[in-house]
């Protein structure tokens, strides 16, 4: 039996990959205005990753940029009306930002009408890890 090594893909697979790997590690960070006072860093690490929100990225592929950045301003503007404008443990949210395989960033800022911003530059984000 003559079994290929791999089954080539047709064109329409390709690019549906291709499109599928521009979004495969994205995800958005909320800011918020936390300061930590007593609180324990494992506990702060615990609840970290109540900060990363996901969307489903199938609603991302074959978009222009401007028609994904529509669609991440208006993710945004849902969670934040959901949560009234609060993330549990980590108070109010500022901002979120969004991460396209860290090749990209957007900032939505919530006191800005959540315009979308493009950023160039290293954002600092203080976060809570643990490890051993």
């Amino acid at each position: 039996m003559n079994i290929p090594k791999y089954i080539e893909l047709t064109p329409e697979q390709k690019l549906l990959k291709a499109e599928k790997s521009k979004y495969e590690y994205s995800y958005f960070r909320i800011i918020t205005n936390f300061k930590r006072t007593s609180e324990p860093i494992f506990i702060l690490a615990t609840l970290e990753a109540k900060k990363i929100l996901k969307i489903d990225r199938n609603e991302l592929y074959f978009k222009t940029e401007a028609e994904v950045q529509k669609i991440l301003k208006e993710f945004v503007e849902l969670h934040f009306e959901e949560t009234n404008g609060k993330l549990e443990f980590w108070n109010n949210i500022k901002s979120y930002v969004w991460y396209q395989n860290n090749t990209q960033k957007y900032k939505f800022d919530v006191n800005n009408d959540f315009k979308c911003e493009k950023i160039k530059e290293e954002i600092n984000i203080p976060t809570a890890t643990l490890s051993l």
